[in-house]
């Protein structure tokens, strides 16, 4: 781009990491709309949710089962450890939590189990 140089680039990137690291700390004075996004995360702790991912023994994307565990506030804004059927986790937003969440009283089919985030770190500790 004309006019811009590399020292230019160099602030820019330098001005995003700053952005970025005080995005990731946790806010200690949240405000009356935070304090509303926590409590509604907190609501959906436990509640199951179906995300499509690649099958590894298929290759085909298929629905896998998951479930929400709330992580607190602190880690605002990827609130949830998600849990998948297959052992698989991944962190979520309360954006994406919401985008694949199943309908309230919904419940597991008999053949499906997920394991609980406990079992996912005893399981861990034991891999070499």
């Amino acid at each position: 781009k004309e006019g811009y140089t590399t020292l230019d680039a160099e602030q820019r990137a330098a001005q995003r990491e700053e952005l970025d690291q005080r995005a990731s700390q946790p806010n200690l004075y949240p405000n009356a709309a935070m304090k509303r996004r926590d409590e509604a995360a907190k609501q959906l702790d436990g509640r199951l949710i179906r995300q499509p991912f690649k099958d590894p023994t298929t290759g085909r994307r298929r629905l896998f089962w998951g479930k929400l565990h709330y992580r607190g506030e602190q880690f605002r804004p990827n609130y949830f450890l998600a849990v998948y059927e297959d052992g698989d986790s991944q962190y979520l937003s309360m954006q994406m939590a919401k985008k694949w969440l199943t309908p309230e009283g919904t419940t597991l089919p008999a053949d499906v189990s997920i394991p609980t985030p406990t079992s996912l770190l005893a399981r861990a500790a034991d891999v070499p």
